[in-house]
């Protein structure tokens, strides 16, 4: 025959836990197996129910078992894909900039590089800040929105930093905004260098013109902490969000913003730089700076707003000292404080190390003094 027939044909005298005798199996040639079983009246009732039991055991464990492959398949690609996703996390600290909100969102969610999520964290506004956040969170699943009282802009990154999961680390502040293939520019970059950090040019944006702060025409890549500070225009400027930098690297050197304080990314820049491996620079991409009035970050000097600066720039000083980093001796005559009317400085206190010196119109030194005096 061609078709395969096993015939079972249990006997009485069969063993009591087979139920079958070994002589009794009758096996021909067949393209399709076939199992059939074929019970004596007079066999024993029990071995019956006892091989029905067992074939509906055996069904049931082999479902399982699929099941079981299926679902643990499932999940490895899902986790795959949960350690692929995103590519970078882009922090969004919002604090009273409603009017300017939408164009920065925008600019954001129509970026080339699709595999981002959007951390935005509202600092107490007062306006409708919010509002706007949770209308553009309704409609992109990659925006989260996180809230808290008024903490300044070094918490609100923080709270962020803590919750990103994106392979690489970007920063928007809510009054600016980027072209549209600015993060897939810098995520490429740093992938094709394996950098550390990615970095474009700025440019300035006044409610009348503008001007360019950094600009590069060179792929450049720097591993030396002088270099990478030179190429950065460290000091004087401190932008963190020029930048894009590998969450691992943050995370192996423990790195967050001082919070309650302004001028909070000096140190954070000045770490990052420094205790980075590669860094890389990405020609003709410049992230759009805008100066407005109404910012934290970017309004007139205060008092305080003085006295944190100079706190910020001595530490800066310090850590320049203590890790053996050149910086030109200017940016270690830090400004104590200085006061103005109309834009004209009267007087102002610079310091180097420990010594202090009052000049006027600051050009004529009238007064020197130590720190410990």
């Amino acid at each position: 025959a061609e078709n395969k027939i096993n015939l079972f044909i249990f006997y009485p005298e069969a063993q009591p836990i087979l139920g079958v005798s070994q002589s009794s199996a009758i096996t021909s040639r067949a393209e399709n197996k076939i199992n059939l079983f074929i019970f004596y009246p007079e066999a024993q009732p029990i071995l019956f129910i006892f091989y029905i039991l067992f074939y509906f055991l055996l069904s049931y464990l082999s479902c399982f078992a699929l099941t079981f492959v299926s679902l643990s398949y499932l999940c490895t690609i899902k986790n795959y894909i949960h350690t692929k996703m995103p590519q970078v996390s882009i922090l969004i600290p919002v604090y009273n900039t409603a009017a300017l909100l939408p164009r920065c969102l925008k600019s954001v969610v129509e970026q080339t590089l699709r595999d981002i999520e959007i951390i935005c964290v509202d600092d107490g506004s007062t306006d409708t800040s919010l509002v706007v956040l949770n209308e553009w969170a309704a409609t992109d699943a990659r925006i989260k929105v996180i809230t808290q009282a008024n903490g300044r802009q070094g918490k609100a990154r923080n709270e962020a930093m803590k919750i990103a999961q994106g392979e690489y680390i970007g920063m928007v502040d809510s009054d600016d905004y980027i072209p549209t293939d600015y993060f897939e520019r810098l995520y490429r970059a740093a992938q094709d260098a394996s950098a550390d950090i990615a970095m474009c040019g700025i440019y300035k944006e006044k409610p009348v013109g503008g001007r360019m702060v950094i600009s590069y025409n060179d792929t450049i890549i720097a591993e030396q902490a002088d270099e990478k500070l030179r190429l950065c225009n460290c000091p004087p400027d401190f932008h963190p969000v020029n930048k894009l930098y590998r969450r691992e690297f943050l995370d192996k050197i423990g790195l967050c913003f001082a919070e309650g304080v302004q001028y909070e990314d000096v140190m954070f820049v000045l770490r990052a730089l420094c205790e980075s491996g590669r860094l890389v620079t990405v020609p003709g991409l410049h992230y759009r700076y805008v100066l407005n009035n109404a910012s934290t970050v970017k309004a007139c000097q205060t008092d305080e707003k003085q006295r944190q600066k100079y706190q910020a720039h001595r530490a800066m000083v310090e850590y320049a000292t203590q890790h053996n980093i050149a910086i030109p001796n200017k940016y270690r005559n830090i400004t104590v404080y200085h006061y103005s009317i109309m834009g004209i400085c009267l007087y102002k206190i610079k310091e180097c190390g420990n010594k202090r010196i009052l000049r006027l119109f600051d050009l004529l030194p009238v007064w020197r003094w130590r720190n410990d005096e």
